[in-house]
């Protein structure tokens, strides 16, 4: 992975961005035809290379596969897999390699949003690939470059962590008490915690904070106001300045974008027809009952039914007709082998007699 990472290597086409589902996929991959990086989201893996290379990939784990690869994956415990594959500018190879993520989120969302835009396919969906990637090998970069914090030590900013993201949003967390609830001192507290996450606690909460923002306003059921509120900040004002400062844009530009961006995404709806309108019209009358709905879709089919068929001989009306039916019928009188389902009027009979005889 450092080889990737260190050298000038740029991705000239993205192949292909999937998720493979848990018991599904090829166990044996013959001179894979471009490069893959994967990540196992869940369960454990292993993959056993030609050369005897064997890796194992647990859970919250990136593997790279080389361009021109032969290996087979065997699944010690089901679980699913994000994979991106990719063409480089240059023809070098490479090893294969894994790398334990310890900020899985942000790993997993970038091969969620690669996924999605690779599936949807709309305009510009292979630059929104190449930059998730992009996101990924930095994430990677960034947390081969922070030193190791033995588990011990992340086991003492555990109720910190906790702490914050059950109360983020109802009441303005500090740094004192966090330490204070790890039992350590507050510088201590504060190392830790940027060798761990890579920032300070204020900058983490804020972090949670915006992203909770975001969701309430993509949901378009909060105003501005509210949504400062109900994501933890006090200051309405603060809240929109820092939100513009990270985003790039103020809230209320953010949620018309969104809700702009999400009514694109709606079909059009298509004109219904005669049947669909008069379905519809039944279904909101007031008072009307399931069965009277249905008698009334029933005798509304039959009626249809007997106007499209009223002038084929043989057929057997059963409905009063109207005055431009009732000539059709006298019409159809005449015609050998046409049996009326009503009694006949004495002129229907008579002219029923006369045209047997004929």
């Amino acid at each position: 992975m450092q080889e990737i990472l260190t050298k000038n290597n740029s991705i000239s086409e993205i192949v292909l961005a999937c998720f493979v589902p848990p018991g599904t996929g090829a166990d044996l991959h013959k001179n894979r035809q471009s490069h893959g990086i994967a990540f196992n989201c869940d369960g454990e893996k292993k993959y056993v290379f030609n050369d005897g290379t064997v890796c194992t990939v647990k859970k919250n784990t990136i593997i790279f596969l080389p361009k021109h690869s032969y290996y087979r994956v065997v699944s010690l415990i089901p679980g699913g897999t994000y994979c991106i594959n990719f063409q480089l500018s240059n023809e070098e190879s490479f090893l294969p390699e894994t790398f334990q993520i310890r900020n899985a989120e942000e790993i997993c969302n970038a091969y969620r949003s690669a996924e999605k835009a690779w599936r949807q396919r709309k305009s510009g969906y292979i630059l929104k690939c190449k930059s998730e990637i992009y996101n990924i090998l930095y994430e990677i970069y960034k947390e081969s470059t922070t030193p190791y914090v033995p588990e011990s030590k992340i086991n003492l900013i555990k109720p910190a962590v906790n702490y914050i993201h059950k109360n983020y949003t109802y009441e303005q967390i500090d740094a004192d008490k966090l330490s204070k609830l790890c039992g350590i001192s507050y510088e201590y507290f504060r190392r830790l915690f940027r060798l761990f996450y890579g920032c300070s606690p204020i900058e983490y909460i804020n972090s949670l904070k915006l992203r909770h923002a975001k969701e309430l306003l993509v949901s378009d059921l909060y105003s501005v106001s509210e949504t400062a509120v109900y994501s933890g900040f006090s200051d309405i004002s603060y809240f929109s300045r820092f939100f513009k400062k990270t985003v790039g844009v103020s809230p209320m530009e953010y949620k018309k974008k969104r809700k702009w961006l999400t009514f694109a995404k709606l079909k059009p709806i298509s004109i219904p027809n005669r049947r669909q309108i008069i379905f519809a019209r039944y279904i909101f009358t007031p008072k009307s009952s399931v069965f009277s709905l249905l008698l009334r879709l029933l005798l509304w089919n039959f009626k249809v039914l007997n106007a499209k068929a009223v002038k084929k001989p043989g057929f057997t009306s059963f409905f009063p007709l109207s005055h431009k039916e009732s000539s059709t019928r006298k019409i159809s009188l005449k015609r050998p082998g046409f049996t009326p389902f009503f009694p006949l009027s004495h002129k229907e009979s008579s002219e029923r007699i006369l045209s047997n005889r004929r």
